[in-house]
C-alpha cells in the first residue's frame, strides 16, 4: 500500500487509498512536533512508527492483507526537511516489522502538483493557507513548481489574534462570529477618505485595517476585522504574483482556506482584478494529494 504524510505546522495529514477510495485523516502536529524537530538518523524509525501508529496504519495494513509486502511512504510538509537532513531522499526502512520505501517530496512541489490535480488547471498560482502561507507558481505541462512568495499570515495568525483579542481559539466559532460583523465598524474604507472610488478600487475597499477600532467595538466586528486583514493581505500578494506570471487563476488550499468568511473576502478582492479564485474539492488536503501523485 501507499501512504502519504504531510507534516505541517498545525496538522499532520495522512492519505491512502482503500477499496479504490481516497481516505484522508488528520492529527494535530503539537502531538508530534517536539519529536519531529528532534529527528536524528538513529531516532527516525521510532518517530515514524509513533506517527504511523497514531494513524492506525499498521492495523490498516493488517485488514488490507498488505502485511509483509513492500509498502510506500511519501513524506512532505514543512517538517519533512528535518527528516531529509538526516536521511537519503529515497531509502528503505523497516517499521514495526513492515518494509517501507520512503520518499521525501519537496513541500512546494507537492503544493503546486496538488493545485494542478485538485483544480484540473494546467498552470496558475497555488496558495497554501496553513499556519502560514506559501505561494507556488506551477506549470504542470513543463513540470515546473516554483516557490515564489510566502507570508507569516495564515491560520496561526487567525487563531493567535482571536485568542488574544477575543479569547476564542476555535476556527469555526471565530468564522461564525465574523459573519455577524460589520466591516464599516472596524475598517477605514477608501470612501471614508475620498469621495467615490479610485482607479481599480471601489469606495468600499479597505484603506486601513482596524482603523476604527475602539473599546466599544463588538467581538463580531473584531472577528471580521481579523479575517479581513489576513485574507486581503494574502490575496493581494497572490494577485501580484498572478499578474507577474500572467496567470488568471489562483488555487487556494490548506485548512485555513475552507473557512467561508475567508473565501468571501478572497473572492471579493480577486474579482477587482478579473482573476478567478478557486477553492477546489479536498483543497484542505491539497499538499498531501500533490505529494501522493509524485510516484
Amino acid at each position: 500500500m501507499k501512504f502519504t504524510l504531510d507534516l505541517g505546522g498545525s496538522t499532520i495529514d495522512l492519505l491512502y487509498t482503500k477499496n479504490n477510495k481516497k481516505e484522508f485523516h488528520s492529527l494535530e502536529s503539537k502531538l508530534f512536533n517536539k519529536n519531529i524537530k528532534n529527528f536524528t538518523e538513529q531516532k527516525e524509525i521510532e518517530k515514524l512508527e509513533n506517527i504511523l501508529e497514531s494513524f492506525n496504519v499498521f492495523k490498516i495494513l493488517m485488514t488490507s492483507n498488505s502485511l509483509n509486502n513492500k509498502n510506500i511512504l511519501i513524506i512532505t510538509g514543512g517538517f519533512s526537511s528535518n527528516i531529509q537532513q538526516n536521511t537519503k531522499q529515497i531509502h528503505t526502512v523497516t517499521l514495526k516489522n513492515q518494509l517501507f520505501l520512503i520518499q521525501i517530496v519537496s513541500e512546494f512541489t507537492a503544493i503546486g502538483r496538488g493545485a494542478h490535480i485538485c483544480s484540473n488547471k494546467k498552470s496558475g498560482i497555488a496558495v497554501s493557507m496553513g499556519t502560514g502561507t506559501a505561494m507556488v507558481y506551477f506549470n504542470a505541462e513543463h513540470h515546473k513548481y516554483e516557490h515564489i512568495k510566502g507570508t507569516g499570515l495564515g491560520g496561526g495568525t487567525f487563531i493567535g489574534l482571536s485568542t488574544a483579542l477575543l479569547n476564542i481559539s476555535d476556527f469555526q466559532e471565530i468564522s461564525n462570529l465574523a459573519l455577524l460583523g460589520q466591516k464599516q465598524n472596524i475598517d477605514l474604507s477608501i470612501g471614508d477618505i475620498v469621495r467615490g472610488s479610485i482607479p481599480l478600487l471601489p469606495a468600499s475597499s479597505t484603506a486601513s485595517n482596524f482603523a476604527k477600532y475602539s473599546k466599544d467595538t463588538s467581538h463580531a466586528d473584531i472577528a471580521l476585522g481579523i479575517s479581513t486583514m489576513i485574507a486581503e493581505s494574502i490575496t493581494t500578494l497572490a494577485i501580484e504574483k498572478c499578474l507577474r506570471y500572467k496567470q488568471t487563476h489562483i488555487i487556494f488550499g490548506g485548512k485555513f482556506s475552507k473557512l467561508s468568511i475567508l473565501q468571501k473576502h478572497v473572492k471579493t478582492t480577486t474579482k477587482l482584478f478579473n482573476i478567478t479564485a478557486i477553492f477546489p474539492k479536498n483543497s484542505e488536503y491539497m499538499t498531501v494529494i500533490g505529494a501522493s501523485e509524485i510516484i
